[in-house]
């Protein structure tokens, strides 16, 4: 693997244990960092778990590629593509037989020195296959790699349940698509009140806080928090303090819509994606949705604040009064996600979807709309849909998006049959199943060696799915965790 982004990255938020998980009778796990040191919890991870953690950030490109060689490496990841802090250049030089792009850039990078790009029948089906110079390899389930089944605790984060999360009053009947709906009305003083709150809380932490990653999964969070505080003679404080406007004083929905300033009773539309993602034809969507469903207020966050005038703006030009679009602060990883489980429905942005953002609301519990287009970043929310069982999420298009938004917010029945199946599937579908998904990942790299081995053109392929057993699972988790306490060991006498 070779990426500048092991650090506090949204990359390695994502990829952090997978390193650790390969299985090592099988991969031998090399990681070539073409970053500094940034001092984060997930880099030292990821040098603790990796069979091989190299740091060539100091190298020249040809220095690099030569290292790489040297190592006799048979397949090579190119984890960054055409993003920041890339040296796409070492690939060029073809220091491994085989090679190929995932995760970091969701296109192809149209490149004769990548091989394969690695995807699923959801976002890549056969007839995409033209829109990338790469073969494409299509992983059984979603390609999109997570981590919050072990840096999230749902305990942890005190996620409610459904029945605990959902409000039955804020379940009212439609309008018709052509009548103007009325203003809802809000509880101006607890508004007013959170405002007030946020105004006084710092900012969160540095970039890398905010709903794409956030800095730290929560047995981090803990043990930062204990170092921290026994280091000034304090007890340590609680994962997520209650109380002071976080939304999570309160054990009901109820509570935490008061402690951040949400309506008592609305229905919560939410979006937490970047608004740069945000489209005039997708607003346009989601002013119909607010427009037939009159007790509802769309919640999203200042990502970034400067763009929260030309929401309202955009949102009054099309008849939507302003006190129904609520933002609230950016708010670091696992405190975001504890608040999401309150919200009612994600509307994803059908142009460029939520990836991270969309992992993040779905283990949260709470259900999204999103729909397709022909590019790939317009379909990883639809393959993270499937890949947790539930595809009545992806609508065929804006007006089923719509529609589908309208029933699921009026139709207490519906909706709650919904979220329970969510919330039952988080732990029982390949989406959060990191160890499944690693064995998985592992079926590409071997099915890619073995192509080249066997003198085979490079060609699309289908990778098969892995039986999940739970006892040989746990004996390669046994000796994972026996190697990394180790590494760890050896770090800590070295320091």
């Amino acid at each position: 693997y070779v990426s500048s982004d092991f650090a506090n990255h949204p990359l390695s938020h994502l990829m952090q244990s997978i390193f650790g998980f390969h299985d090592r009778s099988r991969i031998d796990v090399y990681c070539y960092a073409i970053s500094p040191d940034d001092g984060s919890v997930h880099r030292a991870k990821v040098a603790a778990e990796a069979e091989h953690f190299i740091d060539i950030s100091h190298l020249d490109v040809l220095q690099c590629a030569q290292r790489i060689a040297q190592d006799a490496i048979h397949v090579l990841v190119n984890l960054n593509g055409y993003t920041k802090g890339a040296r796409n250049e070492i690939f060029a030089m073809r220091p491994a037989p085989v090679q190929l792009l995932y995760m970091g850039f969701p296109a192809t990078m149209a490149a004769s020195y990548i091989d394969y790009l690695v995807t699923d029948h959801v976002v890549t089906p056969p007839h995409l296959e033209w829109c990338y110079g790469e073969k494409v390899v299509r992983m059984p389930h979603s390609y999109f790699a997570n981590d919050h089944r072990q840096a999230y605790d749902p305990h942890s984060l005190r996620l409610l349940s459904p029945e605990h999360a959902v409000l039955p009053a804020s379940f009212q009947p439609p309008l018709s698509p052509r009548r103007q709906a009325p203003a809802v009305p809000l509880d101006l003083n607890a508004h007013s009140a959170a405002l007030a709150t946020a105004a006084a809380t710092p900012e969160a932490g540095p970039v890398g806080l905010g709903p794409h990653g956030g800095a730290l999964g929560t047995s981090a969070i803990i043990g930062a928090n204990a170092a921290r505080t026994a280091a000034l003679g304090q007890a340590a404080p609680p994962l997520l303090a209650p109380g002071a406007g976080t939304g999570l004083g309160a054990q009901d929905a109820m509570g935490r819509r008061l402690e951040l300033g949400l309506p008592r009773d609305a229905f919560l539309f939410c979006c937490f994606n970047q608004l740069y993602k945000l489209d005039p034809a997708t607003f346009d969507r989601w002013c119909n949705i607010l427009r037939r469903v009159p007790h509802s207020v769309l919640w999203l966050l200042k990502f970034p604040p400067q763009a929260m005038p030309n929401i309202h703006a955009e949102a009054e030009a099309r008849g939507i009064p302003r006190s129904r679009v609520i933002f609230t602060d950016v708010a670091d990883k696992a405190l975001y996600i504890s608040r999401s489980c309150i919200g009612g429905l994600f509307l994803d942005t059908p142009v460029c979807n939520g990836h991270t953002t969309g992992t993040d609301c779905l283990w949260s519990g709470m259900p999204m709309i999103t729909t397709m287009h022909d590019h790939m970043s317009s379909r990883v929310a639809s393959s993270l849909c499937h890949a947790i069982g539930c595809p009545e999420m992806v609508a065929a298009d804006y007006q089923d998006y719509e529609d589908k938004a309208v029933l699921w917010a009026t139709d207490l029945e519906a909706y709650m049959a919904l979220r329970r199946k969510l919330w039952h599937n988080r732990l029982t579908t390949p989406l959060f199943n990191t160890r499944l998904w690693t064995r998985e990942w592992e079926e590409v790299l071997a099915g890619c060696w073995d192509r080249y081995a066997r003198g085979l053109p490079v060609e699309s392929f289908d990778s098969a799915a892995v039986h999940h057993d739970p006892e040989v699972m746990a004996e390669v988790e046994a000796a994972n965790c026996r190697d990394a306490a180790a590494r760890l060991a050896a770090i800590g006498a070295a320091a």
